[in-house]
C-alpha cells in the first residue's frame, strides 16, 4: 500500500523502495500470486513515470507469468489490472519512441474494453419538473 501511495504521488524512489520491501516480504512468505502480481503492476508504473520502458517490459513479463497462477475468478473480477499493465507498458514505449509496439499494448487496451449497457431511453423527471 505505501508503494501504490508514493507511485500515485509520483515519488518514485520512494515507491521503489516500499515495492523491493514488499517483494522481500513476499518472497520470503511465499506470497500469494496475486499479491505477486499487483506488484508487477506497481513496478510497471514505476517504469512508466520514470521514462524505463525495459523496466515495463520485464514488469509485464512477470505479470504474463504470474496470470496463470491467479485463480480466474479474480482476474474476471478485477479487468483493471490487465487494462492498468498494458496501459503502463504502452505508455513507457510511447515515451521511448517505440510507436507501433505502444500501438499494440495501448490497443489491446482498447479491444478489451466492454461495451457499455445500452442507455435507457426513458428519463426521470427531476424533482420539481412537471
Amino acid at each position: 500500500m505505501r508503494a501504490a501511495g508514493r507511485l500515485a504521488r509520483c515519488e518514485i524512489d520512494d515507491g521503489l523502495t516500499h515495492l523491493r520491501r514488499a517483494r522481500r516480504e513476499l518472497a520470503a512468505y511465499d506470497g500469494t500470486a496475486a499479491a505477486r502480481l499487483s506488484c508487477a503492476l506497481l513496478e510497471a508504473l514505476a517504469a512508466r513515470l520514470s521514462g524505463a520502458p525495459e523496466r515495463a517490459e520485464d514488469a509485464a513479463r512477470a505479470a504474463a507469468e504470474l496470470r496463470d497462477e491467479v485463480p480466474a475468478e479474480l482476474l474476471e473480477r478485477h479487468p483493471e489490472l490487465t487494462a492498468l499493465l498494458l496501459d503502463h507498458l504502452g505508455s513507457a514505449r510511447l515515451w521511448a519512441g517505440r510507436f507501433e509496439e505502444a500501438r499494440d499494448a495501448l490497443s489491446t487496451v482498447a479491444d478489451c474494453v466492454p461495451e457499455p449497457p445500452p442507455r435507457s431511453r426513458a428519463r426521470t423527471r427531476s424533482a420539481g419538473s412537471p
